[in-house]
């Protein structure tokens, strides 16, 4: 499991380039190394898996979190590009797309979490392990997650952007 993975709540330009070179280093290349390092045994020996971490973020623009966002979209686009190409090998690819998840990422984010709900890390393992067992090629960790997941296809790219700003903009800690 590609589970690497990290985040910054604030406005773009207000990080360091090197916070975001960071980001796209773990949360993209290393996830892509990973994969390209490992796949070739995998598939000669048919064996083994790949479930790589993505987020509920990877199905809209993140305002205030751009660069993570985009990251995560990557993830969710490469693990599903990789299930195609597997088609007929016993090589499974899945992306698993949690919410906010206990632990310290939300803190190292720098997020306000006063009144964030976070769900348990061995409920979004257990529901992404349960997911795979299944053959899903994404899953969404929780039913309040995978009914937001689906509001980027209820309104327009503007009016999505509109809402998810107005959402965290108040999440920025100063």
């Amino acid at each position: 499991m590609n589970n690497a993975g990290i985040g910054k709540f604030c406005h773009f330009e207000e990080a360091s380039f090197d916070t975001y070179q960071n980001m796209l280093t773990l949360n993209i290349h290393a996830l892509t190394e990973l994969c390209y390092l490992f796949l070739p045994t995998m598939k000669q020996t048919n064996s083994d898996d790949i479930i790589n971490v993505a987020s509920i973020g990877s199905f809209q623009p993140l305002p205030y979190q751009a660069v993570y966002g985009a990251s995560k979209t990557f993830v969710l686009n490469f693990s599903e590009a990789l299930t195609g190409e597997l088609l007929g090998s016993q090589v499974k690819v899945m992306a698993l797309c949690p919410g906010i998840t206990e632990s310290n990422f939300m803190s190292t984010a720098n997020a306000d979490t006063s009144t964030m709900k976070f769900s348990p890390a061995s409920k979004v393992v257990e529901d992404g392990l349960t997911a795979f067992a299944k053959g899903k090629i994404y899953k969404v960790s929780g039913l309040a997650n995978y009914l937001n997941s689906l509001v980027p296809r209820l309104f327009s790219r503007k009016q999505i952007v509109k809402i998810v700003a107005n959402m965290f903009k108040d999440r920025i800690l100063n």
